[in-house]
């Protein structure tokens, strides 16, 4: 694809994107999991114990919003707080049995609303989106790693 495509389809795909986000907040998910809250939880499901620090950077907060955020959750039993074998000084954020049944519980939530709009679609449209579904499952992971290497523009 010549570089006009990449930027016409990129700017699509911005757009479309932002736009879902939205609609995603507005679904029907558990009121006392915000979606930063779902995404703590969610990063110490997927990447075990975590920093703060990390938790603020994957976030685009602040630390100590991270650690207020991280505070409330723990307050709620989703995640707890553990000494880092490999630094005394470092705390890392767990998540619990409970917050892993809250998030899939939300998970499931959500699930069941995407499927609903996903079922007006029309049989074409349908499999339009499974067929993209990869794509952008290493479009994420492409995007992860250049943010993390510092390469973003």
């Amino acid at each position: 694809m010549d570089e006009p495509s990449v930027e016409s389809l990129s700017d699509e795909l911005v757009t479309c994107l932002e736009d879902l986000i939205s609609v995603l907040r507005q679904l029907p998910a558990d009121p006392d999991l915000s979606l930063n809250a779902a995404l703590v939880v969610r990063h110490c499901v997927a990447n075990g114990p975590t920093r703060v620090s990390v938790l603020a950077e994957q976030l685009g907060v602040s630390q100590p919003a991270a650690t207020q955020l991280v505070d409330r959750l723990q307050a709620e039993g989703w995640v707890r707080r553990t000494a880092d074998a490999d630094d005394r000084r470092a705390v890392l954020t767990v998540a619990t049995a409970t917050g892993r049944r809250r998030l899939a519980k939300r998970h499931a939530t959500r699930v069941r609303s995407v499927a609903q709009g996903v079922r007006e679609l029309d049989a074409s449209q349908q499999r339009l989106l499974q067929a993209a579904a990869p794509a952008l499952k290493e479009l994420v992971s492409t995007l992860k790693s250049i943010t993390r290497n510092g390469d973003a523009a």
